[in-house]
């Protein structure tokens, strides 16, 4: 049986089932101009050389936001290869490639679940908010409802929570809510900076998150309960960008133009020992998911 459609029998009994399984995947999945001819998707691990490919059509000029499901072996993505954008469905290797929308609105920054669903960004209501759906396309549910742009979710990983970036108080900010329902809860924002990006730690009690609090684009971390950002990557002035956590908790890798391009980076969860692992001339590699 294709890996897909396992996934698709699996998906029934986690619904109904809570939380599914933790992420247990080491491959990094990042977006690359490498091939010279789109921003396609690779993998590779940290502690090898190699990379693979898993697209190979996707336009130059468009961010194929992704994410690893968290056995390792699926990736959802968005891309314009249609004319605009939408959410895509494939095997890590990226086989049995499948469309899961498959309209007029614009889609963006999926992610998986625990459960095996997917969060994804769309405008399709009016403007940008924070939707939810089947790992088929079906089952689409509208989560957020605001004024302002709601985007960049991420799913706790207990499988009710999500942390998101809103402007619905005219300003970009933190917020965490509920995925039954109810009122948002404002995380921070100092009414001045720029934020995005955010993440959960595997213990979800803390969130990773990329802002220029400080004056450039840094990583910052911050507990849920009474917490403060603090700068993992103030010893630079390049921008860092897109961190996301180990299975573990123990490290994030990240995206940095420290050497003029952007290239991959991991450090631990303390912002030590920062270790390059993409070093490419010219080259952008970027949009890492662990």
């Amino acid at each position: 049986m294709r890996k897909l459609a396992a996934a698709a029998i699996i998906l029934t009994a986690v619904l109904t089932a809570g939380c599914g399984p933790q992420r247990t995947s080491e491959l990094v999945l990042f977006a690359s101009d490498r091939d010279g001819v789109g921003t396609n998707l690779y993998t590779m691990k940290p502690s090898s050389s190699a990379i693979e490919p898993v697209t190979e059509d996707l336009s130059y000029d468009y961010l194929p936001f992704a994410d690893i499901s968290a056995d390792g072996e699926l990736v959802v993505f968005v891309s314009d290869i249609d004319g605009d954008g939408e959410v895509y469905l494939c095997d890590i290797d990226g086989a049995n490639r499948q469309k899961l929308t498959d309209n007029s609105f614009g889609e963006d920054r999926p992610s998986f679940t625990p459960d095996g669903r997917i969060l994804f960004d769309s405008d399709r209501s009016g403007d940008w908010e924070v939707w939810i759906m089947n790992a088929d396309g079906t089952g689409v549910v509208q989560l957020t409802d605001s004024p302002g742009i709601d985007e960049s979710a991420r799913m706790g990983p207990e499988g009710h929570r999500i942390v998101f970036v809103s402007e619905r108080n005219g300003y970009r900010g933190l917020y965490l809510m509920e995925t039954s329902g109810g009122e948002a809860t404002e995380l921070w924002a100092d009414g001045y900076s720029w934020v995005g990006d955010p993440s959960f730690h595997p213990a979800g009690d803390r969130i990773v998150f990329s802002s220029d609090y400080f004056g450039d684009k840094d990583v910052y971390v911050m507990d849920l309960v009474g917490g403060q950002p603090v700068n993992l990557t103030s010893d630079s002035y390049e921008y860092e960008r897109f961190p996301r956590y180990s299975a573990d908790g123990d490290r994030i890798v990240y995206a940095s133009t420290w050497d003029w391009d952007w290239d991959i980076f991991v450090m631990d969860s303390d912002g030590t020992h920062k270790t390059q692992l993409t070093t490419n001339e010219e080259i952008s590699d970027y949009l890492p998911v662990w």
